[in-house]
């Protein structure tokens, strides 16, 4: 029994949630109406996962624990599915929904709640996500967020980064579609700061055929990243 309710109704609230986990919610579907055999893209509630089937059957997959509890604060056709905390009271949730215009593309999204409890931003993620750190990552003053994304087309991860102030609007670093390599703490004599490298694509479906490394170096004074050199292999 839960401690303050009277035992019918910690009953109904189980046997609610029991039946919710295991049941199946679909939450968005896209379908071609010009392609009427084809398979509709269908985003769902099974047993308590986020389950996404694409057009192909080979591509439907587990997409984490669904977190119904945060589902109101966020867009109804979309799924929650990570929350993350900073100690200095950064709030960040993760989401998978279909792309806009609705193609049937899935898509992460990040929504960024300020420590006064409100929300900064929303960004638009690519189709794969596999890491997010978040934090005091060089051991600094400053909290940086980091999602480690794959894009589907080059077949490359790409990075983005953000700073996250006290008080207002997550600032974004000029990291677009670099691959992150590591992630530096830094020494006595180097700063902190991330090792990337810039995808040269070729060919009709922009395959990489070569990379050029990268260190974007931490400046805590200055609050920004900055190049600190770079060389071909």
């Amino acid at each position: 029994m839960v401690r303050g309710l009277p035992l019918t109704t910690t009953l109904i609230l189980w046997l609610t949630a029991t039946v919710i986990l295991s049941s199946q919610t679909v939450l968005d579907r896209v379908c071609h109406p010009e392609i009427p055999r084809a398979p509709c893209a269908e985003l769902r509630i099974e047993s308590g996962r986020v389950i996404w089937d694409a057009n192909a059957p080979s591509e439907g997959a587990d997409k984490g624990p669904y977190l119904a509890h945060l589902h109101a604060l966020l867009a109804p056709r979309e799924a929650p599915v990570r929350e993350l905390r900073s100690d200095r009271g950064w709030r960040v949730i993760q989401t998978w929904g279909f792309t806009e215009p609705r193609s049937g593309l899935r898509r992460y999204y990040l929504y960024f709640f300020s420590p006064q409890g409100k929300l900064e931003l929303k960004h638009d993620g690519n189709m794969n996500l596999a890491t997010i750190e978040m934090g005091r990552l060089f051991r600094t003053e400053t909290e940086l967020l980091v999602t480690y994304g794959a894009d589907s087309h080059t077949l490359s991860q790409t990075v983005d980064v953000w700073i996250l102030p006290p008080q207002g609007a997550p600032k974004k670093a000029p990291l677009e579609g670099k691959i992150l390599r590591s992630i530096e703490p830094g020494t006595a004599e180097l700063l902190p700061g991330l090792w990337v490298e810039n995808p040269i694509l070729e060919g009709e479906w922009l395959r990489p055929v070569a990379w050029v490394p990268e260190f974007w170096e931490w400046v805590e004074s200055e609050q920004r990243f900055r190049k600190r050199g770079s060389r071909r292999r």
